[in-house]
């Protein structure tokens, strides 16, 4: 069992936040989505400011009921924000993993899907600077469990993955976290130059390249350039 940190939001005002969420519309983020969302902002080399991904979460117009409605809401997005932060910092130790935040259907089972749209939306944010992992033939395998979820019940069927059975889904998941710590740790050099204010050394390629119309090495069974080769981000 994960350890229990003091700002852990607990069930009831997870709970809080995914009922004000669903109030705001079906455009807004819930929970699980938030949470993908926030990690994949906490591994990217950029600091991106909370009043930049603040609109991202509501994904519409809207307004507070009133000034302590707000700072309440916010006060609980900033805290499992640094929930986030703080969890996946502890992932450069290799013998910890993240543990996401997964809603259960009726019967259940962690589908894990709104979890890899908001990690997704996330990736999006700023694309270029993920690009060194992107672009990488093997590292962008890590991403091969997340793309398997996100894209399980795409309209587009050429992005669809096949349907996942119960097993096969939790082992994505367990996955999903393994390759997330590492992500993160790949990551670590370029937020830490960042950071400082200098410019982040461009890292090598490990493998030849891979042609768009061959298989994607990240196992999808798509072609490359319908998977980690595509222009990820807008694979909403």
């Amino acid at each position: 069992m994960p350890s229990i940190r003091p700002d852990n939001l607990s069930d009831d005002e997870l709970n809080q936040l995914d009922d004000f969420l669903a109030s705001v519309g079906p455009n807004a983020m819930n929970v699980e989505m938030v949470d993908g969302f926030f990690a994949a902002l906490a591994c990217c080399p950029d600091l991106i400011k909370s009043s930049e991904w603040f609109p991202e979460i509501w994904n519409t117009d809207f307004e507070f009921d009133s000034e302590r409605q707000a700072t309440e809401i916010t006060g609980l997005l900033i805290r499992h924000w640094n929930v986030v932060v703080g969890e996946l910092a502890r992932t450069l130790d290799s013998s910890h993993h993240y543990e996401p935040v997964l809603e259960e259907d009726e019967s259940g089972v962690a589908n894990a899907n709104d979890w890899a749209h908001g990690f997704i939306r996330g990736v999006g944010m700023r694309a270029e600077s993920w690009s060194s992992l992107l672009r990488d033939d093997t590292r962008a395998r890590l991403l091969a469990p997340v793309l398997a979820l996100h894209h399980e019940h795409d309209d587009n069927r050429t992005l669809q993955s096949l349907s996942i059975e119960n097993e096969t889904r939790d082992g994505l998941i367990g996955q999903m976290c393994e390759n997330l710590s590492t992500i993160y740790r790949f990551f670590e050099p370029q937020r830490k130059a960042r950071a400082a204010g200098l410019s982040p050394m461009p890292l090598k390629r490990l493998e030849p390249k891979v042609g768009r119309n061959d298989p994607c090495p990240c196992g999808s069974g798509r072609k490359y350039k319908q998977c980690c080769g595509g222009n990820l981000p807008t694979l909403h």
